[in-house]
């Protein structure tokens, strides 16, 4: 199944250093008129996904945010946010439920002080908003899967262990354990492979020696689409080098086309991209050329990769869930 992921807002209220906001070229929130093409279009795709509201914001900062939620399940998708919760107060969890969120990810990935320096937000309100959504949600029957995304960086390595089995402990059993990833190059984090093309022979040697694909899958996981409108090529292309349309005039399926061509052609975020097989192999290989990792760490990379590229492609052609169990109507425009 296909993630469609709606960036309702790229405005956010928590200053992670692993989110380079300052290389986004322009902030704003979604519409109603634009959400309402947006809905048109994942109609007329008449394939499964999963709605999530995520983007590169906070989306409980866009006041819209629920009658969104609940437009998009009424038309049959199952429907999800992406959130640090700071903001999730009581009576946003009961609309939230209300409007029959199907699944939440909280992105929280440090506790305590650690979140505070991290996140630049107060942990404790966090926490009490987490827990009371938890406790709602059981009330009401887990009718919404609950989900916590930890990003490993600087501060949290070694840690992840022990914050997992925090949230365990509360009854979160979904987890996404996600690696740093420098978003299609906006991120600094001192990556060999950029800015030089050495090893990408021996890289594209070793991913066809293992039969794999030298592309990614991302972009055809995830339908990214921008509070603008536009669609972008990837959910890591957070500098938006990279539009290939706007919802008015193309749909999903030719912005698909656009998307392989611009994967086989070459592009800058791609060339960029930390998420990249091959610059994932080259980075490996210009480490140990530096003699920074040893040899194994190439073998460990290709490992990772193809869990990774396995991963993606069972999201994309696993079966849809039980949910959803409304029939799909029009949106207010096609009305």
């Amino acid at each position: 199944m296909r993630t469609a992921d709606i960036e309702i807002t790229n405005h956010c209220n928590a200053l992670c250093n692993f989110c380079p906001r300052d290389r986004m070229p322009s902030l704003g929130g979604m519409t109603e008129a634009t959400f309402d093409s947006v809905l048109d279009r994942l109609l007329e795709y008449k394939q499964p996904i999963l709605v999530s509201f995520c983007g590169f914001g906070e989306p409980l900062l866009n006041r819209n945010l629920e009658n969104f939620v609940r437009r998009t399940r009424e038309a049959g998708f199952p429907t999800g946010i992406t959130t640090n919760a700071s903001l999730l107060t009581e009576q946003r969890t009961r609309e939230l439920l209300d409007a029959d969120i199907t699944q939440i990810v909280f992105s929280i990935s440090d506790l305590g002080e650690d979140y505070e320096e991290v996140y630049n937000l107060d942990y404790n309100r966090t926490a009490k908003n987490i827990d009371y959504f938890l406790a709602e949600n059981d009330k009401r029957g887990h009718p919404c899967e609950i989900w916590v995304s930890l990003v490993e960086h600087d501060i949290n390595r070694g840690k992840l262990g022990r914050y997992r089995e925090h949230w365990t402990s509360k009854g979160v059993d979904h987890f996404f354990m996600v690696p740093e990833i420098n978003r299609g190059g906006a991120l600094d984090r001192g990556h060999l492979f950029q800015g030089t093309d050495e090893r990408t022979s021996e890289a594209r040697e070793i991913l066809a020696a293992e039969k794999e694909p030298l592309l990614c899958m991302m972009p055809f996981h995830t339908i990214s689409i921008s509070w603008e409108g536009l669609y972008l090529l990837c959910c890591q292309d957070w500098e938006k080098r990279l539009p290939l349309g706007h919802i008015a005039q193309h749909t999903i399926s030719e912005v698909d086309e656009f998307k392989h061509l611009k994967l086989t052609e070459g592009n800058p975020v791609c060339r960029d991209c930390s998420l990249s097989p091959l610059n994932a192999i080259r980075e490996r290989l210009l480490e140990v050329d530096a003699g920074l990792a040893e040899p194994h760490a190439v073998d460990e990379a290709m490992d990772e990769f193809r869990r990774q590229h396995w991963r993606l492609f069972d999201l994309l052609f696993s079966d849809p869930p039980a949910n959803p169990d409304k029939p799909r109507k029009a949106s207010s425009v096609a009305r």
